[in-house]
């Protein structure tokens, strides 16, 4: 897999990702959070001019993984866990700041998939992939979670009026 990542430590090298995306290779975004802090914007603005159909990109978290911090010689001096919110939360600033809806979904959605190679049964909604999917409020909040098809998460609201 011809993949590079793009996060806090490597945002010097946006130029280098969107060389690398118009020449065909894939990178990956990690969504930032309180312990991550990057311009996911201006990162995403650059890629989708080296890359209009929003194909050759993605995004990924680090929640619930380590986030360690270092000083500016590289030594390590905290670490904390990464927010497992973050993924939702960088596509929802997305979308508020004017990008596609349909095209933000794709970092999150079929992208991965198809990189991963797990298209065929993960990525779109579907008869025959494994029905795991989100479904979103007008405020673009999480208001239930489908996992294998299955309710594993609902909003009280959602939950009284269905």
């Amino acid at each position: 897999m011809d993949l590079i990542v793009l996060n806090e430590r490597r945002v010097r090298s946006l130029a280098e990702a969107a060389a690398w995306v118009e020449a065909g290779g894939t990178v990956d975004l990690t969504a930032p959070s309180p312990t991550l802090t990057w311009d996911l914007v201006r990162a995403i603005e650059r890629l989708s001019r080296a890359d209009p159909s929003w194909e050759r990109f993605t995004m990924s978290s680090d929640g619930g993984g380590s986030m360690p911090r270092f000083d500016e010689h590289g030594r390590l001096v905290d670490y904390a866990a990464g927010e497992v919110k973050a993924l939702w939360e960088s596509a929802r600033r997305l979308i508020q700041e004017g990008f596609p809806l349909e095209n933000v979904l794709k970092l999150v959605t079929v992208n991965p998939a198809r990189i991963l190679g797990i298209a065929e049964s993960k990525g779109r909604i579907m008869v025959g992939n494994d029905g795991d999917f989100v479904i979103l409020n007008d405020d673009l909040n999480i208001a239930a979670t489908i996992s294998n098809g299955n309710v594993i998460y609902i909003v009280e609201s959602l939950n009284k009026s269905l």
